[in-house]
């Protein structure tokens, strides 16, 4: 993996599906990492997910409010995300008004 980036190139062989599958269709996947013993995968709505940065972040409900909490985007589908973090099981993360909360996430970058 790519430190800077956090990416990785990945080379995958397709079976042609009796000729349904030609060179330069796109294609959706889904990849699936072992898990390394420090990070759980969890599934959240994907609108709870939102990149900022070079990063994806969710916020994480504290006493103050919320707290925006970086997150590794394992994979995504139309039902939802699967996010790994360090997460406890009685954390709770913001799936609406996120917009508000990027724009704060977003003035404390600028000061």
């Amino acid at each position: 993996m790519e430190s800077t980036t956090q990416s990785a190139i990945a080379v995958a062989e397709i079976g042609s599906n009796n000729g349904s599958v030609r060179p330069g269709l796109a294609v959706s996947v889904s990849v699936h990492l072992a898990a390394d013993g420090t990070m759980s995968e969890w599934s959240a709505p994907a609108a709870a997910v939102v990149r900022h940065g070079d990063r994806s972040w969710v916020f994480v409900r504290s006493k103050d409010g919320f707290r925006a909490r970086p997150v590794q985007v394992i994979s995504q589908n139309a039902r939802g995300i699967s996010i790994r973090a360090p997460f406890e099981s009685d954390d709770q993360i913001a799936v609406r008004g996120i917009l508000a909360l990027l724009s704060r996430l977003a003035e404390a970058d600028r000061e």
